[in-house]
């Protein structure tokens, strides 16, 4: 109990957020600022992110897959098949003129994820896990994740994509740890401080 109070205590200072036990397992600590988010291939509107200070922000591909319509066996469609490209928008969605599918998303500011229709979901998500991009966000700015469709066609997607948002620098950065007290007994000469360191979906058509 010594130890796991010291750690947490150790984490407070870091601002790294508390510790959180899963089960009997080891404790896990987990930024405030971290976010993971679910992006469904049948929402038009998407999922929003608000960025809570300035900076830069990862966006990565965790988990999951969509698609358009399913790959029926013998059949090459290009719209069939799994996948995990979503877009990133950091200002409110644009849509173009509609064609025989709808309107589409314009204008994205970052793409992430593997566009490449694969024969099952299992084999999307191992070829887009991981995938990241970095986005540039102002305090406040309200991103939207997306999959990319025609308008009139979203209802008929399948799947889910999860994104983790972390920052990368400049964003609710931890606050570094207080100094220690120096001993009463023993005289200290402070420390010097240190110099500053200083792509959419092909398819337009199903």
């Amino acid at each position: 109990m010594r130890i796991l109070s010291s750690a947490i205590a150790v984490l407070a200072a870091l601002g790294l957020g508390t510790l959180s036990t899963l089960g009997a397992g080891a404790p896990t600590a987990k930024t405030a600022v971290d976010a993971q988010v679910d992006v469904p291939a049948n929402r038009a509107t998407g999922t929003t992110f608000t960025a809570p200070e300035a900076g830069t922000y990862r966006f990565t591909i965790v988990s999951g897959a969509f698609c358009y319509l399913p790959l029926k066996a013998g059949e090459a469609s290009q719209y069939g098949g799994w996948l995990t490209q979503i877009e990133i928008h950091t200002k409110a969605v644009t849509w173009g003129s509609p064609d025989e599918w709808g309107k589409h998303p314009l204008h994205a500011a970052a793409i992430v994820g593997d566009k490449k229709h694969q024969a099952t979901s299992a084999a999307a998500e191992a070829a887009g896990k991981g995938a990241t991009t970095t986005v540039t966000l102002q305090k406040g700015s309200q991103v939207t994740l997306l999959v990319s469709d025609g308008s009139d066609y979203y209802g008929d997607n399948k799947g889910v994509i999860k994104v983790r948002i972390t920052p990368v620098n400049g964003a609710a950065a931890p606050a570094a740890p207080a100094t220690p007290p120096a001993s009463s007994t023993t005289p200290t000469t402070p420390a010097t401080p240190e110099a500053p360191a200083g792509a959419i979906p092909d398819r337009v058509a199903r």
